[in-house]
């Protein structure tokens, strides 16, 4: 089963906006949810797709959900711990998608040789819960290449993703390619620069020309290359979000050649962990 192209971001969603904005945005059509341990949402997140799943009467397969582990989880003992915490604080019988958050280990400085173990370990507990069955898939997030070097020379299981700040002011074509090399799926956050793209006036004129939004016309003319959006405000997405998923979705079942960039994008937008 493939990953869908279109996902709903929930960073610095909280309490009842993180549950009234998934529930809404599952009922106007998003069918794959992204939260994580460090965003302090997942209960409100795992309530709204329960609640989703019920009134819609449809089978928990409807709903893809990507979580994340804490860099301050990362090691055997406590990245096991943390895939459970998950799964109670959801609600859920299964994770679609756990991720690394970060390669780094919480409190270690950057270049302590401790954070490569650390990697490995938490590793074979990601491994260990797929065998488990309470996790589908597993992957990483902020990997550069010596970090997913490192990793699939050791692993059992291969990372189906890595989510990785992605935008046209940031390309990071070497990772890319990479990625693409080894068959992992690129998720890119940021995708318009953290909101920047949006007031490019060349973009906007462009986009105008041919009567679409920024959002529509970057996605149009990038290959792989999917955008989902985020707000708090209904209004932002309402009625425009079937078309954009319809449009995603038809451009996804064209693409001949794996993997597809999934882009997340959420406003406010991200702030990742250093």
């Amino acid at each position: 089963e493939s990953i869908p192209p279109v996902a709903f971001g929930t960073f610095k969603l909280r309490g009842n906006d993180a549950y009234t904005c998934t529930l809404t945005a599952l009922k106007l059509g998003y069918s794959h949810v992204d939260t994580a341990s460090v965003y302090r949402n997942e209960a409100e997140v795992g309530r709204a797709v329960r609640d989703y799943l019920s009134e819609a009467q449809v089978p928990r397969s409807s709903v893809f959900v990507t979580s994340k582990l804490s860099p301050k989880s990362h090691g055997y003992e406590a990245a096991t711990q943390a895939v459970e915490d998950s799964l109670q604080q959801l609600g859920l019988e299964y994770i679609d998608l756990y991720l690394v958050h970060w390669p780094g280990k919480a409190k270690l400085k950057p270049d302590d040789v401790k954070h490569a173990q650390a990697r490995l370990d938490t590793w074979r507990a990601l491994e260990a819960a797929v065998t488990r069955g309470v996790v589908k898939r597993i992957g990483v997030s902020n990997y550069t290449i010596d970090h997913l070097t490192q990793l699939l020379a050791h692993c059992q299981i291969r990372p189906a993703v890595n989510q990785i700040e992605l935008h046209p002011r940031y390309q990071q074509l070497s990772l890319v390619q990479v990625c693409q090399t080894q068959q992992i799926q690129v998720q890119a956050y940021s995708p318009l620069g953290c909101g920047q793209l949006l007031e490019e006036e060349v973009l906007q004129d462009m986009a105008s020309k041919l009567g679409k939004t920024v959002c529509c016309y970057e996605s149009s003319v990038t290959s792989h290359l999917l955008i989902v959006y985020h707000s708090r405000r209904r209004s932002c997405y309402d009625g425009h979000v079937n078309r954009v998923i319809a449009w995603l979705s038809s451009r996804a079942m064209l693409t001949e050649s794996p993997p597809i960039w999934i882009l997340i994008l959420s406003f406010p937008p991200p702030i990742w962990l250093s």
